[in-house]
């Protein structure tokens, strides 16, 4: 969506995509073979089945915190970052707290 701001209480939509595991790094394709794969890495593959599993951005990021042991401060505004990212990609649809 064109000038989204996602907030930490929003939550995102997956759309529906193939998947597949390379090392430690996931691989995403959606819209068929005609849009580019997208190789999530880092953080990436986790933040990616927090968003699956229904978690808001803000509580991915205080997941993220309490393992990596960071500031939820300094995780959150990357975390944010990542899912705009993947709005952008049109790998996720903006869900809107509510």
């Amino acid at each position: 969506m064109e000038g989204w701001v996602l907030e930490p209480s929003d939550r995102l939509r997956l759309v529906r995509s193939a998947t597949r595991r390379l090392g430690s790094d996931l691989l995403v394709s959606a819209g068929g073979a005609t849009r580019p794969v997208e190789r999530l890495t880092g953080s990436g593959p986790e933040l990616w089945s927090a968003f699956a599993a229904g978690l808001s951005v803000g509580e991915a990021a205080a997941r993220l915190a309490d393992r990596t042991g960071a500031a939820v401060a300094t995780v959150e505004s990357q975390v944010l970052e990542f899912a705009e990212a993947l709005v952008r990609a049109r790998l996720a649809e903006p869900v809107e707290a509510g």
